[in-house]
């Protein structure tokens, strides 16, 4: 019997290497590699508010409505533990130092993870504990070509003696001002 260069024992090696090689660009198409970035990578930078309506409602009747969000910036970073990283403090109505909330994404929407909270800090001192901040459902979704951003939000921060127990409802328009 004749072998047929396909299975003589040097093309064998030569087929499985063009496979390999087949089998590798497959792969790095589908993590995203390429001309067209992936969601993550659409999510990465920073960004600012333009329209923005913030709702704070406590246990103590205290009731805030506020555009102030507006041109206040926030940034995603890659993550480790998670897609996303929010490395930013926050000070609306509550001071906090960097929480580093953790984002997962998919379809076009950045979520925050579950089970995350952060300390909030008396604004007059900025070092003396005094609430936690919880993370409810924190959504940003994708608009457009990935420069913009709408955000659905709401946290509950409790001070650490359960005094008080607020809510607040954020829902924003944010544009892509830099990728990192």
């Amino acid at each position: 019997m004749q072998r047929t260069p396909a299975t003589t024992p040097v093309a064998r090696p030569a087929a499985k290497t063009v496979a390999s090689l087949l089998m590798t660009a497959a792969a790095l198409a589908v993590m995203g590699c390429g001309d067209d970035p992936s969601e993550v990578d659409k999510f990465v930078g920073v960004w600012e508010y333009d329209l923005s309506d913030l709702r704070l409602n406590c246990n103590d009747g205290t009731a805030r409505t506020a555009d102030s969000l507006i041109g206040v910036q926030m940034e995603f970073r890659l993550g480790v533990k998670s897609d996303l990283v929010d490395p930013h403090a926050m000070g609306i109505y509550f001071l906090t130092h960097a929480c580093d909330y953790r984002y997962d994404v998919a379809k076009g929407q950045a979520s925050i993870d579950a089970g995350q909270t952060c300390t909030f800090y008396d604004v007059n001192d900025g070092v003396t504990p005094i609430g936690t901040e919880t993370p409810g459902t924190v959504t940003f979704g994708l608009r457009g070509d990935g420069t913009e951003i709408d955000e659905n939000a709401t946290w509950t921060e409790v001070t650490l003696d359960n005094a008080l127990n607020c809510t607040t409802t954020i829902t924003g328009h944010l544009k892509k001002i830099s990728k990192n």
